[in-house]
């Protein structure tokens, strides 16, 4: 039976085939050539998250689809800030934009899970006999915040999907 390699060994082949054939060789090209398309396969999944949740009724599953929209924002950012060092200024604006189409979207499920806590206590409170008028009152301000946070919502993604934005993903 052969004996076991022992771990330096294999650590020291591991980094002297590291060294001989380093991952960046194998690379389909420049980083400003190839990184912008990776960046376009999330704007692209960002662009049909926002379409389906712009397109939904309002209601539970619009804040869903406005959730999902928000995460593939932020993996639009961070993948536009993290080509910012190849591609520049270009990626730097689209990462900024993509930010506060983030943020909104952000606000807005903070609000529709705030709103869904205050159902919550409001029924508990209601069922040990307590006044709920002002979790009632606080909903409704809330929702008020929600709808003025939507209505945001064209006005961002306007700057997004702006064409000079995105022009360097190729």
């Amino acid at each position: 039976m052969p004996k076991a390699m022992p771990i330096a060994t294999m650590e020291k082949d591991a980094l002297d085939w590291l060294v001989d054939s380093p991952p960046h060789r194998s690379a389909a090209g420049p980083a400003a050539d190839v990184l912008p398309a990776r960046v376009r396969h999330d704007w692209e999944r960002l662009n049909r998250a926002y379409a389906a949740a712009r397109d939904a009724p309002r209601g539970p599953r619009r804040d869903e689809r406005l959730h999902e929209a928000r995460k593939s924002a932020k993996r639009a950012r961070y993948a536009a800030e993290a080509v910012v060092p190849a591609v520049g200024r270009r990626a730097e604006s689209f990462a900024r934009a993509a930010k506060d189409l983030q943020t909104l979207l952000g606000d807005h499920h903070d609000s529709v899970e705030l709103r869904a806590l205050l159902r919550r206590v409001s029924a508990a409170a209601h069922l040990d006999c307590e006044d709920t008028f002002t979790y009632g009152r606080l909903h409704a301000i809330e929702q008020v915040r929600a709808e003025r946070i939507e209505a945001g919502l064209p006005a961002a993604w306007d700057r997004i999907s702006a064409a000079r934005r995105r022009r360097w993903m190729r």
